[in-house]
């Protein structure tokens, strides 16, 4: 049966832990997880997710087009090869890269920006999405409990464009 990692927070320090020492991509998260979103370095979500990806020993190049570091999300997602996706929220038990786009208008008047991040999906369906942004309680990582507004839309995300992509 498919398990995810446990994320609690004290205060803004962040732990996650694996529940299931055998899932390299829940491991992955609970090393690189307390990475926080840093404007001034340029560490972002799609940063993040290259990161997880590279440390579960997974080939980043195989979900983005390109390294995170010289691309931007909206890059990776018009890189996206058709048949590499689907638009269609998951419900295959396992792992997904998630890009997101063309967002709501945030409170300072601009829309969302692209975004990216990892879909977990359980044993029982329940569906979390980790990411990392400045708009999370943390600065950084966080993990969401998610559902499906419709087949192609997440609920607790405010963008009207979901790209999935199974990591294998």
């Amino acid at each position: 049966m498919f398990k995810q990692a446990r994320i609690s927070q004290t205060g803004k320090k962040l732990t996650i832990t694996p529940i299931n020492n055998s899932d390299n991509i829940a491991k992955a998260i609970a090393e690189i997880g307390v990475r926080t979103y840093d404007l001034s370095t340029g560490y972002r979500c799609d940063n993040w997710v290259e990161d997880v990806l590279e440390t579960a020993g997974k080939d980043p190049l195989k979900y983005f087009s390109g390294s995170s570091y010289s691309k931007t999300v909206q890059q990776h997602i018009e890189g996206l090869k058709e048949g590499s996706y689907t638009t269609t929220v998951p419900s295959e038990t396992g792992y997904y890269v998630v890009f997101m786009d063309h967002g709501h208008i945030g409170k300072n008047g601009t829309p969302y920006a692209p975004h990216a991040g990892l879909l977990s999906i359980d044993g029982s369906g329940t569906m979390t999405l980790w990411d990392n942004s400045l708009g999370n309680k943390t600065l950084g990582v966080e993990q969401t409990v998610v559902t499906a507004a419709s087949s192609t839309r997440i609920s607790e995300f405010g963008y009207d464009n979901f790209y999935f992509q199974k990591i294998n």
